[in-house]
């Protein structure tokens, strides 16, 4: 088993019962709804984030160190190329969400 599916299955029950504890706590199914958003949508941007720029780092040292190799300068070009990508993609679900919080942001005033 990989460390991701270890981490993934160690972290996931820790997760759910802190979107359980803070949906119990919560005085009606409004608050519930808002916490568990407000819960998932700011540490998976922060992680998205990281991992864009972590990949870019990642790729421009690889195509540093990989002067004498054409197919691994290559390979590092194209995985920047796919960082850029996967960013781009992050700044347009953060703005596709900040429309829908401004609609939701009636309902969940702490959004």
């Amino acid at each position: 088993m990989s460390n991701y599916k270890k981490f993934f299955r160690m972290i996931a029950p820790l997760v759910l019962v802190a979107l359980c504890n803070m949906a119990l706590a919560a005085q009606d199914i409004q608050d519930a709804v808002c916490g568990v958003l407000e819960a998932i949508y700011t540490p998976l941007l922060m992680i998205g984030a990281s991992l864009v720029l972590l990949m870019i780092t990642y790729a421009g040292v690889r195509y540093v160190y990989s002067a004498d190799d054409p197919g691994g300068r290559k390979q590092a070009k194209s995985m920047i190329v796919n960082a850029i990508i996967g960013g781009i993609l992050l700044m347009i679900a953060v703005a596709l969400s900040d429309l829908a919080t401004n609609n939701i942001a009636a309902y969940c005033p702490n959004m």
